[in-house]
């Protein structure tokens, strides 16, 4: 658009110039036109031959040239950028593993023989017959001999004992056999004393825990 407008400028300055020199021309050839004189003012004034008026030459009309057409402008073109490759990380070297000196077998101990494990110690009483004190009492002499199996009285046995004749010998007749009975089983010479017969019932018992004493571990 900026060049159509300058053509055209351009062609009205040089069409405004030509109109000008044709027009001066034009003047300077029309040849002096004599005036008359004045007696005659009337037939002067009638006998003046009017001035031409110069035709303007017509104007040659310049053709427009035509407007050039803007040549398409070509994009440059953009090489493409490589695009950047990251750096491949560089394998880390693997240590290489040392070898682990080995260790001599370490011997066997050879297995100690286990010790017999001692015999638990002895419960209740010793095994045998054992026989007590001499237990005097007011009616006489008391003395218990006991047998000994299992750790506890098997057995006992009044070896001496009141047997006086009368009430002694009655008396001592159902006294003694309790009394053994009660032995059997005991350990510590606690028995049952047996009633009426006091004197021979402690005789026994003393007798009875002294032949126990012995046979106690």
């Amino acid at each position: 658009m900026a060049v159509n407008k300058s053509a055209t400028a351009v062609f009205a300055t040089v069409g405004g110039i030509v109109l000008l020199f044709a027009y001066r021309a034009s003047t300077e050839a029309a040849p002096p036109v004599a005036l008359p004189a004045a007696s005659a003012p009337r037939s002067a004034a009638a006998s003046v031959t009017p001035t031409p008026t110069p035709t303007p030459s017509s104007t040659p009309t310049l053709s427009a040239s035509p407007t050039p057409t803007p040549s398409p402008t070509t994009a440059p073109s953009t090489t493409p950028t490589p695009a950047r490759r990251a750096p491949s990380p560089s394998p880390t070297p693997k240590p290489t593993p040392k070898p682990t000196p080995s260790r001599p077998p370490s011997p066997t101990p050879k297995p100690r023989p286990t010790p017999a494990a001692p015999p638990p110690p002895p419960t209740g009483l010793k095994a045998g017959t054992y026989t007590g004190a001499v237990e005097n009492t007011p009616y006489g002499p008391v003395q218990v001999q006991v047998s000994i199996a299992g750790g506890k009285v098997a057995a006992a046995t009044a070896i001496a004992h009141p047997n006086s004749p009368g009430t002694s010998q009655a008396i001592n007749a159902y006294a003694v056999p309790r009394l053994q009975g009660e032995s059997v089983g005991t350990t510590d010479g606690r028995i049952a004393m047996v009633s009426g017969a006091t004197y021979t019932s402690d005789g026994y018992v003393g007798s009875l825990q002294s032949a126990i004493d012995q046979a106690k571990p």
